[in-house]
């Protein structure tokens, strides 16, 4: 099983940016890779909300850890403005 990273994906964003804009591409080649960049766009927008939904998760259980056992105990809550940190 490959483990690909998000710096994967966005290379992969960039590259299909790249083939659509190729001068060389004509009527046929170009809708092919246009329908192949909103494949590409759907599929990511699932792998990012993935990702953000195992970010909050885990956001959450460092909440509910004790404070000696939460690594991020004390830290400046990332969700919240530097004027409202206290």
């Amino acid at each position: 099983m490959a483990r690909n990273k998000l710096s994967d994906l966005n290379n992969h964003l960039f590259e299909q940016i790249e083939t659509i804009m190729d001068r060389d591409l004509d009527g046929k080649e170009l809708r092919q890779e246009c329908h192949r960049a909103r494949t590409l766009v759907r599929l990511s927008r699932e792998v990012i909300q993935a990702h953000s939904l195992a970010l909050r998760a885990n956001e959450i259980k460092w909440k509910m850890l004790p404070e000696g056992e939460n690594p991020y105990y004390g830290l400046p809550d990332p969700n919240k403005a530097p004027n409202q940190i206290r």
